[in-house]
């Protein structure tokens, strides 16, 4: 934010801070969630017990304040069967007390393009009744790449830039340039390869997969191989670049990433996969 004249009117707060009130009837849509580690298979299960899965209700405020003609509210599908189905009927309840109409379903992103297999809850919702019965979420389409085809290239050998180059630690990677750190040492290796025990992250350690793995916003913390994902370049293992996690949630490479790499992950692992929002809206506008 630093590096940018950011205008007044603008938010960029702490959602607790934000008095919807100011937009009252003024915003077509209101797109959002509440953090999913509270209710995902890799996370602690807290649900709405935890500090994180309450800001559903800041969500839910927020809706309340600004009202707009329809909402999308999107999280991990283990939000319908945390706490055997009772978390979901609260959650349904407080969007009911609101006035809304919703429908809810599970999209997932190779289903709409991207190469990730990302399952998630989306609620539809609409002030008019008509329209949300009229709504239906998109159709699945094939999926004609993979993500390899979503890589950089190939490692070109021995060319390193020089140690007085700005960018020395880095590497050409078809014109792009990869930082060395995103390589697996070999005590990193044999760690993430391993497929861990019976009660920690227990599955067949696979890379080089066709259709990468759900990206966690932990990523960058080297994760065994069955939850991460890890690719071979030239016969070296290394994670995805950020701008590679990036294309896997649907951004353009014109988007630029102008936070740490640690940072970069956690926004590529929390964000909504763009081409799956962009079908909702196109079915959305034909209702509206």
């Amino acid at each position: 934010m630093a590096n940018y004249t950011i205008q007044n009117d603008c938010f960029f707060q702490d959602i607790k801070l934000l008095d919807g009130t100011d937009f009252t009837d003024k915003v077509d849509i209101l797109v959002g969630g509440s953090p999913c580690q509270s209710f995902s298979s890799i996370g602690n299960k807290l649900g709405l017990e935890d500090t994180r899965g309450t800001l559903f209700y800041d969500y839910i405020r927020v809706l309340n304040e600004i009202k707009p003609k329809v909402f999308i509210f999107e999280n991990v599908y283990g939000m319908l069967r945390h706490d055997k189905g009772k978390t979901f009927e609260v959650i349904q309840k407080a969007f009911e007390s609101l006035d809304y109409h919703y429908k809810y379903g599970i999209l997932d992103a190779r289903n709409y393009g991207i190469p990730q297999g990302r399952r998630r809850l989306f609620l539809v919702g609409f002030k008019e009744q008509e329209k949300c019965t009229n709504f239906t979420f998109p159709s699945p389409k094939e999926l004609t790449i993979t993500m390899q085809d979503l890589l950089q290239d190939n490692i070109k050998e021995g060319n390193l830039l020089s140690k007085n180059a700005i960018l020395d630690t880095k590497s050409f990677l078809g014109g792009e340039l990869v930082d060395e750190k995103y390589f697996l040492s070999e005590k990193l290796l044999k760690y993430c390869l391993s497929a861990g025990t019976k009660n920690f992250y227990h599955a067949d350690a696979k890379i080089d997969l066709p259709i990468a793995r759900a990206l966690l916003s932990t990523m960058g913390n080297h994760h065994r191989s069955s939850v991460n994902n890890y690719v071979t370049t030239n016969d070296r293992v290394r994670s995805l670049s950020v701008r590679e996690a990036h294309r896997l949630m649907g951004f353009d490479d014109d988007y630029k990433i102008v936070v740490s790499k640690a940072q970069g992950y956690k926004q590529a692992g929390n964000s909504i996969v763009v081409d799956v929002l962009i079908a909702l809206i196109k079915e959305i506008i034909k209702v509206i």
